[in-house]
């Protein structure tokens, strides 16, 4: 509490909040887009810190480009953040988390991109998980993970995508704790493209739906 201003000696002046606060959001984000002010509900949005980002661009702190396609423009990052996203980029990894995960980034900075089924759309909400494969939304399981949403993959499409997705689900079933997927983007298991592959990783076709123990 010490560091606090005394309310006798006034506050920083406004240039000196708004450098701390660029500081701030670099350090959260890494890279720092509108998206990122909007998500913290900053006053003034991003315009308050363009003309900042783009002195520390200029001294070299930070690097401006088109960093992340969906994130728009323009994008300052800090060279730290860059090398873990080139090398996070020359590494395949999958990931399932919380959708409610700060680092799940679709439904927050980024928008759900377009479901195999577009009659389904994901949520932010507590119990459910989305798949990332390189960083790209591929699959969404809704709360009680019954219900699949699948994002560029069938098994038609990506064959590394598809790989990671169906790895991802078979790793979420434990000893008493089996997978049930009751529909895939809307659709009985069975109905869609995902249905072969599912059987040929061990899911089994019964009256609820695919169960893999």
């Amino acid at each position: 509490w010490y560091l606090l201003a005394h309310p006798q000696r006034g506050f920083a002046p406004p240039e000196q909040r708004d450098r701390a606060m660029v500081r701030q959001l670099l350090a959260r984000w890494g890279i720092v887009a509108q998206r990122c002010a909007a998500a913290e509900n900053i006053a003034g949005g991003f315009a308050r810190f363009e003309a900042l980002l783009e002195e520390l661009e200029t001294a070299g702190e930070v690097i401006k480009g088109a960093h992340v396609p969906e994130l728009g423009l323009p994008q300052f990052a800090l060279p730290s953040a860059m090398e873990v996203f080139n090398e996070a980029a020359s590494n395949s990894q999958t990931w399932m988390l919380a959708a409610t995960d700060p680092a799940n980034p679709y439904g927050g900075i980024l928008p759900w991109p377009r479901a195999a089924s577009g009659k389904h759309r994901p949520q932010r909400i507590a119990g459910a998980r989305v798949i990332l494969h390189d960083g790209a939304l591929i699959g969404y399981l809704g709360p009680r993970g019954h219900n699949l949403i699948t994002f560029r993959v069938t098994a038609k499409g990506d064959a590394g995508g598809t790989d990671a997705l169906i790895d991802a689900l078979t790793g979420t079933a434990r000893p008493g704790e089996p997978l049930l997927l009751q529909t895939v983007n809307g659709q009985t298991p069975g109905r869609t493209d995902l249905g072969r592959v599912l059987r040929s990783a061990g899911f089994v076709a019964s009256r609820q739906g695919y169960l893999f123990r």
